[in-house]
């Protein structure tokens, strides 16, 4: 039994996560308009160094992690 659904893949999920770490990027900086594109880059960049260290989409763990 696949314990996620069909239309949920690690793409996805990984996506979800950049969302939400570049929207609390924003929100620590102020909520700055014009930075979306840098915010989201760093997102991208903390989350694969961190999946780089669990070696598995544990956001719970990356989220530890990134904000320590």
């Amino acid at each position: 039994m696949n314990p996620m659904p069909n239309d949920v893949t690690e793409e996805s999920l990984f996506h979800q996560a950049v969302t939400q770490l570049a929207h609390y990027i924003y929100v620590m900086r102020g909520c700055k308009e014009g930075r979306d594109l840098n915010n989201w880059i760093e997102a991208e960049t903390q989350l694969k160094g961190c999946l780089a260290v669990t070696e598995s989409i544990d956001l719970q763990a990356c989220a530890k992690i990134i904000e320590a």
